[in-house]
């Protein structure tokens, strides 16, 4: 196996035949040259091999992080104004360059450039992008929303669509060299971006891997409002506490986990798992993990779907093996549920969260600030430019539950089929990982595949040791998009206390939904080939209502201003220079890229 990580490590730059040249310095001056008249460079600065950068200042309180162990790259961040507000996007121009392009995202409702995840992905070779989507903020303050609807229009997918248009007229202009391929790599904020690029600019990017997208956030914030609304006053009998639901975890997993034949802390299904909450009750005084007779509805109702009064799902819940304490509650609830509502939705920072209701989900729909639902299923568009997805998400989720990634795969398959499409697997696979928390992280299974957010430490990138298209989600789309093989299955990594140094712990390989894997009975259940791909049973999603953008009137409060149109708010033409009169005559087929 080792071998043939090592040989296609080796053919992967091989084949991709780093330029090296650049047509310009890296500085201010050189780049403003290329820049049309409403773009500024913030920053340009060369950055040596195994050098760092990144804001330490305040100036990014969304990745308040350093990107280290850097190759020798140029390091520029350029600022746009546009419809009444700016947006900065950053870039990691590395010395030696294989002609490709990786974008990715951001987190919550956080607003800056995201070096750090661009520090580990400019070390595949290609050139590395974020942008800021127009705001400076971290990621679980909304208020910079409140009354700011252009601000909101490019968090939800403006920024992030003009920034790429310009990055791209940048990278030629740098190397006088065409980009061959671009790619996205996302995990949670940011794989809501990138299903929001895919469905709107089609042509934005070849290959995505997008891990935990919050796709509808109309329903998902409420959601977290409702259930941190719902376990409340926390002086009744009936009330849970975080500590007791965190301890019911272990409970709850222990009943699955064997049920999937093999007895290993890991819940490969949770929706097939034969449990019912009965099975906690207390059955004597001395018992402390347990529920007692007054709690066991409330854990149902915050365990369970939430439903309207006609049992309409509005959104799916948890699922076993997550960490239950998320559930418990809080005066007030969380700002990821309130604060959406108050700064998004309603423009009202005294917004009576106790009233929270399948109304208010209603009149967010029917707002959808910034249009940041990414709520399309027909990717027909998509489809017809031979894009490719990999779509994944941890089983284990405290935060955003798997069932909405679910859903999604399953309502894209039926449109597309009511479409006449060709099938779903030959360009979009959804993988579902068992035991992984929220992007990353796990009780012992296996959940490293390189995806975004997933950090080993120490300068490391890809998958240490396995650096290959079969443990690597990154090199996993790029051979799809580039050599038409298709994903049958990516191998997860666990090592010891999630670090290098600890040595390998398990691997196990994961599986196209609703593929999942099984043992073969014989051998170490830590070692991948002991297991395989085989079928599964799909989960059943009811059915979401997703009420129509603009169909309650909002007047007078909240108050929404007008939207830009989406595309053609920045201005892409360069500004006339040694650029224009120079490079044009010669290599004018690098402004189409």
């Amino acid at each position: 196996m080792r071998a043939n990580t090592f040989l296609y490590f080796v053919s992967f730059w091989l084949l991709a035949l780093y330029n090296s040249v650049s047509a310009f310095d890296c500085n201010a001056d050189s780049f403003g040259k290329v820049l049309p008249a409403n773009a500024t460079v913030t920053n340009a600065t060369a950055v040596q091999a195994g050098g760092s950068y990144g804001d330490l200042s305040g100036g990014d309180q969304d990745f308040p992080a350093l990107a280290t162990a850097l190759p020798s790259l140029c390091a520029v961040q350029i600022k746009i104004s546009s419809s009444g507000n700016t947006f900065s996007f950053g870039l990691f121009l590395p010395d030696k360059w294989n002609n490709r392009l990786i974008g990715t995202g951001n987190t919550g409702f956080g607003g800056g450039i995201n070096w750090p995840s661009m520090g580990h992905l400019v070390n595949y070779g290609m050139v590395a992008f974020s942008t800021d989507t127009g705001h400076n903020s971290n990621p679980n303050d909304p208020s910079w929303a409140l009354n700011n609807n252009i601000g909101l229009t490019d968090w939800g997918y403006l920024a992030m669509h003009e920034s790429v248009l310009q990055a791209k007229q940048v990278i030629t202009a740098y190397y006088q060299s065409k980009i061959n391929h671009s790619y996205y790599m996302g995990c949670s904020g940011a794989g809501r971006q990138g299903l929001k690029e895919l469905q709107e600019f089609p042509d934005d990017f070849d290959g995505y891997a997008v891990g935990h997208p919050p796709w509808l956030l109309t329903h998902l914030h409420p959601w977290v409002a409702y259930v941190g609304n719902v376990n409340l006053p926390n002086n009744t009998d009936a009330h849970i506490s975080p500590d007791l639901l965190s301890n019911l975890t272990d409970v709850v997993t222990s009943i699955c986990d064997p049920q999937d034949g093999v007895t290993d802390a890991i819940v490969m299904s949770p929706w097939t798992c034969n449990f019912n909450s009965s099975q906690l009750l207390c059955q004597n005084s001395t018992q402390e993990v347990c529920l007692t007779e007054a709690q066991l509805p409330m854990f149902d109702k915050i365990w369970g779907n939430w439903v309207d009064d006609n049992n309409n799902l509005i959104s799916p819940s948890l699922m076993i093996g997550a960490d239950l304490s998320g559930l418990s509650g809080d005066s007030p609830p969380s700002t990821f549920g309130t604060g959406f509502i108050e700064d998004y939705i309603m423009n009202q920072t005294n917004w009576n969260w106790s009233t929270i209701s399948p109304a208010t989900v209603q009149l967010a729909d029917s707002i959808n600030p910034g249009s940041s639902n990414a709520d399309q299923f027909d990717l027909s568009p998509f489809q017809a430019t031979g894009g490719k997805i990999i779509h994944y998400h941890g089983l284990a989720d405290p935060l955003i539950p798997p069932a909405f990634s679910i859903y999604y795969y399953e309502h894209v398959q039926k449109t597309m089929s009511a479409n006449n499409a060709t099938g779903l697997e030959d360009w979009y696979r959804l993988f579902l990982i068992p035991g992984m928390h929220h992007c990353s992280g796990s009780d012992g299974a296996p959940f490293y595949i390189a995806g975004g957010g997933q950090i080993v430490g120490g300068g490391n990138y890809s998958v240490p040791g396995f650096m290959d298209p079969q443990h690597d989600v990154v090199l996993a789309v790029i051979n799809w998009v580039e050599n038409g093989t298709a994903p049958d299955s990516i191998i997860a990594t666990k090592w010891h206390n999630n670090s290098l140094s600890g040595g390998l712990q398990k691997q196990m390989p994961l599986c196209p939904y609703p593929q999942q894997a099984h043992y073969v009975g014989t051998g170490s259940i830590d070692e991948p080939q002991n297991w395989q791909c085989a079928n599964g049973t799909a989960m059943n999603v009811p059915t979401i209502t997703i009420g129509k953008e603009g169909s309650i009137p909002v007047t007078p409060s909240p108050t929404m201003g007008a939207r830009p149109t989406p595309g053609g708010a920045v201005s892409l033409t360069p500004a006339m220079g040694w650029f224009a009169t120079g490079l044009l005559s010669t290599m004018g087929f690098l402004l189409i890229q």
